[in-house]
């Protein structure tokens, strides 16, 4: 059964520790691909709560991964609610 609990924003703090670390991923990505088009960054989003999934969605990150059936369900149930504000905000 997949859980549809509310998702909590990220704190503000977590957000800029996230954005901290998908600006240095970004640079090094980009330095080593030597390509001229960049590489697609995909987020593995494995043992991190959906609010980090959203507060990377919000920072302009698209590509998402989990490693289990489970917890992609859970998770994509959980933002979709976020996003279609059926978490009561």
């Amino acid at each position: 059964m997949t859980s549809t609990r509310n998702v909590a924003p990220a704190s503000q703090e977590r957000v800029a520790e996230l954005k901290e670390s998908l600006v240095e991923i970004k640079s090094r990505v980009e330095s080593a691909s030597g390509r001229p088009r960049p590489a697609t960054l995909v987020a593995v989003s494995k043992l991190k709560p959906a609010s980090d999934i959203l507060a990377c969605h919000e920072l302009g990150q698209r590509d998402f991964a989990e490693n289990y059936v489970q917890e992609l369900e859970e998770k994509a149930a959980q933002v979709r609610s976020y996003c279609h504000g059926e978490n009561g905000t």
